[in-house]
């Protein structure tokens, strides 16, 4: 008996192990059952929004899903309710595996007013020296690093489980405003039987869009991989959302009006024609610019008339311009006096960014066009200022969070190489230039995006008769930002403004 016992017994623990182990293993399954978002509550998924998440209640059988932020971007109210917000090349906490998490820890809220170091905050005494002591210089800005919280007080929205993730929903008009606001550019675009896949890099980081057929649209976010060494860049840089819509959209804000630019068009002879409040009959970027929050009606606009009988054209300014079929067939664009005046007022009032835009390739290209000769004229001196300024007062940028040694060695060459190619695609670069720039700037930060350098010189035939007005070894503070925003545009990338029609209105970010 005790041995049948003592058998029974064993039996009975192995039999009860064996269930135990089948329930332990069947737990995950279970869970995913019970719970869809079983595997995706963690920290390790959700970052710091795993904190704070609701608890169930006792009587609840299953548990709510979890939630995550309300991202929203327009031109009406910018970025999450601030229209100037402050990004950073890398996420500044740590994140999870789901990509929103990393996107919210590169966008950051405003942190107010930034007050730049420039030339008339140095001591008078040393202004013209290059070896002025920190502490002389005293706390002129604040570079501290954001928090994991600083995004804690918007709006929740339940997550939605998509494959091994929990999405946030946004509309493409955010994501739309997103690409503008990161300075995105496309890597590919596929459509075709299989449904919509796409890639935009930018500066912060890469998007992938994929939109199977019977599917959901997904979009994902990675940040870069490089830069694994000490940035030497400081660590933020500030972006204003309703100019990145303008630059997208191809408007320039001239005093209280605001003028939209033409798209590209084929070869052959074009004349440029100012119409009031002409924008909304626009094929090109009207229907964007009021998906993202504009009013289209307000807006005035330069169209492309087809030229039929050139001679009486004489007496305008003839711009070679890029047509759209392809980037090395030019077509002649003809402008008016009139127009010509529109077209410098257009140029200083180009809004002022330390970031190359998402541009408007139309808007590029007859800016580009227009101002080409003259930037020609003063882009030596452009560059030779700004390398000099560089070497001569590093410590107004050590000050600005650059760092040092970068400062010395490499910086002043980057800048004046930068203006000298007259082109390219590295915001890196921009950013220098930028930096640079400020550094002679004696007015207000809001009045950088107004200068009068261009509306001073002299178009068409009497510049051939007069020359410029302005001596181009000689370039006032007013000059320097004028023509840095010239460079900007040289280095922006053209991002098409139509391809929200390849998205759905919702969007899952994975």
């Amino acid at each position: 008996m005790n041995t049948s016992q003592t058998i029974a017994t064993w039996i009975g623990t192995a039999a009860t192990s064996i269930g135990l182990g089948s329930l332990i293993a069947q737990s995950s399954a279970i869970g995913d059952r019970l719970d869809p978002f079983y595997r995706v509550r963690s920290r390790e998924h959700l970052g710091s929004w795993a904190d704070g998440q609701q608890r169930p209640k006792w009587f609840q059988l299953t548990k709510p899903p979890p939630v995550g932020p309300t991202i929203t971007a327009l031109l009406t109210h910018g970025f999450c309710g601030s229209n100037t917000i402050r990004l950073t090349r890398k996420p500044t906490t740590k994140v999870g595996k789901a990509s929103w998490t990393a996107l919210l820890a590169v966008l950051h809220p405003d942190a107010g007013p930034t007050q730049f170091l420039r030339l008339d905050d140095l001591p008078h005494q040393k202004a013209a020296g290059s070896h002025i002591e920190i502490a002389e210089l005293g706390e002129i800005i604040h570079d501290e690093r954001p928090s994991s919280v600083e995004w804690a007080g918007l709006p929740s929205q339940p997550l939605r489980k998509y494959g091994d993730t929990a999405c946030l929903t946004v509309d493409r008009r955010t994501f739309t405003t997103l690409l503008a606001i990161q300075n995105s550019k496309p890597n590919y675009r596929y459509s075709g039987s299989a449904g919509h896949r796409a890639a935009y890099s930018n500066y912060i980081g890469v998007w992938y869009i994929d939109w199977p057929i019977g599917g959901s649209a997904v979009v994902r976010f990675s940040a870069h991989d490089s830069h694994t060494d000490k940035d030497p860049y400081p660590l933020y840089f500030v972006q204003r959302v309703d100019k990145c819509i303008y630059m997208l959209a191809g408007i320039v804000e001239i005093g209280d009006s605001k003028t939209a630019f033409p798209g590209r068009k084929g070869d052959g002879e074009w004349v440029l024609e100012f119409q009031t409040r002409g924008f909304n009959g626009s094929h090109g970027s009207r229907h964007l610019y009021n998906m993202l929050g504009g009013k289209s009606y307000e807006v005035d606009r330069l169209f492309r008339r087809k030229v039929e009988q050139s001679g009486s054209l004489d007496r305008t300014v003839k711009l070679l311009v890029p047509t759209v079929g392809s980037a090395n067939v030019t077509a002649s664009l003809y402008v008016r006096a009139n127009e010509v005046k529109l077209l410098q007022n257009a140029l200083d009032c180009l809004p002022w960014t330390s970031l190359s835009w998402s541009l408007h390739r139309g808007m590029k290209d007859i800016l580009l066009a227009f101002g080409k000769a003259t930037m020609q004229t003063y882009r030596a001196a452009l560059a030779t200022k700004l390398k000099e300024g560089i070497e001569e007062h590093p410590r107004v940028f050590e000050q600005r969070g650059w760092d040092p040694t970068f400062i010395r060695e490499n910086m002043p060459h980057m800048a004046y190489n930068t203006v000298m190619a007259g082109a390219g695609n590295s915001g890196d670069l921009v950013r220098i230039v930028a930096d640079a720039a400020l550094l002679f700037w004696d007015k207000g930060d809001n009045e950088l995006d107004h200068t009068s350098f261009w509306t001073q010189l002299r178009y068409g035939r009497e510049c051939e008769e007069n020359g410029t007005v302005r001596d181009a070894t000689d370039l006032d503070a007013d000059a320097v930002i004028a023509l840095t925003k010239y460079v900007v545009m040289e280095w922006s990338q053209e991002l098409d403004y139509q391809m929200y029609y390849e998205l759905p209105m919702e969007l899952l970010l994975a």
